[in-house]
């Protein structure tokens, strides 16, 4: 895993601190929003970015009306922060293959609940 400057580490733990901390529930779909964007320009990756950047603002469209849904209490933000958190862990230890794993648990996480919030799960 390639070596980050200390900054962008602190900006993903402020970033996945801002989860923890969010006082409403647009605050904790822009944290959110905000914490994968850190990590889009950890990777270095502007293909990829550019490629992320519409999913990103579907990402949020999704997460805001979701988050307004009152079935989504506090365990189920506390599970998305857990999960968020290993992967700020795992890039901060720079171990790649525990990053991969925390990132592939959110994604399957994150299909679950867009297919649940359409009935389809």
């Amino acid at each position: 895993m390639q070596r980050r400057p200390v900054s962008f580490l602190a900006a993903l733990s402020a970033h996945c601190d801002a989860l923890e901390v969010a006082a409403s529930r647009g605050e904790f779909a822009l944290a959110v929003l905000d914490l994968h964007r850190q990590i889009l320009r950890l990777s270095g990756n502007r293909f990829l970015q550019s490629l992320c950047d519409p999913l990103q603002t579907a990402l949020y469209s999704l997460l805001a009306s979701e988050t307004e849904d009152q079935k989504r209490g506090p365990s189920k933000m506390a599970k998305v922060v857990a999960l968020h958190s290993a992967i700020v862990r795992a890039v901060e230890n720079r171990e790649p293959e525990a990053a991969k794993k925390a990132m592939k648990a959110v994604l399957e996480r994150s299909s679950d609940e867009c297919l649940r919030s359409r009935g389809m799960g």
